[in-house]
Order: structure tokens, then sequence, then C-alpha cells
């Protein structure tokens, strides 16, 4: 018996939901410590109009430091839940966010602040570890 081709269409949100492992060597657009990437690339759009250097940037104090993991995540989950700058980008295992991610044609655009930026495709996907 052949199975009926079904008539409910997939949007692209619904696609690219799950989970990815990431590969540091993909990883572009990597910042300073305490500054996203849409900072920094604002930030250096307008000093160049204006002719400007940018000033450099202090790093982060010690007693922050403790708290944030900048490392890079070999486990993230594309989730719908929204966030400042798109949809929500959770650490697996676990539920931290981590970032933001958009659709930018077939694939996913995840920010993850000063960790860098990375595009992900549905053919990426891995099965989601259970919680």
């Amino acid at each position: 018996m052949r199975a009926l081709p079904t008539l409910v269409q997939m949007t692209p949100t619904e696609r690219l939901i799950g989970c990815y492992r990431l590969d540091p060597s993909a990883m572009v657009g990597a910042v300073e410590t305490g500054k996203s990437l849409s900072a920094s690339v604002g930030a250096a759009t307008a000093n160049r109009a204006r002719g400007a250097r940018a000033p450099s940037v202090a790093t982060a104090p010690a007693a922050r430091a403790e708290f944030a993991d900048a490392r890079l995540p070999t486990l993230v989950r594309l989730d719908t839940a929204r966030v400042a700058l798109g949809l929500a980008v959770l650490r697996s295992p676990g539920d931290s966010a981590i970032g933001a991610w958009s659709i930018v044609r077939d694939s996913a655009l995840v920010d993850l602040g000063t960790r860098g930026v990375v595009r992900l495709g549905v053919t990426q996907k891995v099965s989601c570890p259970e919680p």
C-alpha cells in the first residue's frame, strides 16, 4: 500500500526548528568580549562614515567573567520562542538562551553574539538529546 501525500505544508520556521551540531570552523564574525555582532557592525559603519577610528573596548570585569560562558556550544536548538533579535537559540542539552536566529532564504542565520554567526541548513539537523 502506498502512502498518501500529505496536504499539510511546513512553514520555513517549522522545517528549521530543531537541534544542530556547530562546527567552530564554520563560525564567522566572532567579536570582542562585551560587544554583540550587530553592535560591532553598527559602530564600525558609523565610525567609517565619520572617518574616525573605533575606540578600544575595555575587557569585561573579572566578576562578570565567571558568569558568562564564552565557549562555543557544540549543540544548539533553534526554537520558536521570540527574543529581541528574532527567534531563540537555546543551548542543548538545557534551555539557556544563547542567541537569536532568523530565516534567510532556505536556511537559518544564527547570531550567537560574541561567539559569532553561522548559517545552518535543514540538512545539518541532528536529533535532539532527551532532557
